[in-house]
């Protein structure tokens, strides 16, 4: 089983009807929170469903922890301790836990200033610039995720990585712009 990122943006007012709603969902409403508590991913695909088109989710599959390398250098994911400063630190793994559980830890929630934040710094690092960081041997000897996809990193493996990265600045400049939360998952 890989473990793949995932993405949410949606409005503060949306994020605080998430959080009080027990009800069925409607077209206007949300997942009902039992729902959300025994299948996290309902919510994200509700969402989904409810503002197809809007690019109002992303995932960045199994190149989540590739990168957060890439953007921190930061190879153990805060394991030590200490989480890579924001707003780059936010990108992957940062933001507060929700009270929601996913695959693999807390959903994980990036309120407006700190996607605001995230975004500003995304736009400041090219892809070129983000792809010149890349290094086959760095990548292996750190043993960057995911390591069921191939035995080792290479060239070529890693271009999902970089061509996953204009999307995420995408999705962090339209949250930006539009005043949202970003939730985060790794399901």
């Amino acid at each position: 089983m890989s473990i793949e990122g995932n993405y949410t943006r949606i409005s503060p007012q949306e994020f605080s009807r998430l959080k009080k709603n027990r009800k069925a969902p409607t077209a206007s409403s949300v997942p009902p929170l039992k729902l959300l508590e025994k299948n996290p991913e309902a919510v994200f695909e509700w969402l989904r469903e409810r503002r197809s088109g809007e690019h109002s989710s992303f995932t960045i599959g199994t190149d989540w922890h590739a990168m957060h390398f890439l953007l921190t250098g930061d190879a153990q994911l805060g394991e030590k301790g200490s989480r890579p400063a924001p707003p780059l630190g936010n990108v992957v793994q940062g933001g507060s836990e929700t009270q929601w559980d996913c695959t693999y830890g807390k959903v994980r929630l990036l309120e407006p200033d700190e996607v605001k934040e995230v975004a500003s710094a995304l736009a400041r690092i090219s892809a070129k610039e983000l792809s010149s960081r890349f290094s086959v041997d760095s990548f292996n000897a750190n043993d960057i995720y995911p390591h069921g996809r191939q035995k080792r990193w290479t060239e070529q493996a890693a271009e999902t990585v970089f061509s996953n990265y204009p999307r995420l600045v995408k999705f962090f400049e339209l949250a930006a712009k539009n005043g949202e939360v970003v939730l985060l998952s790794s399901d």
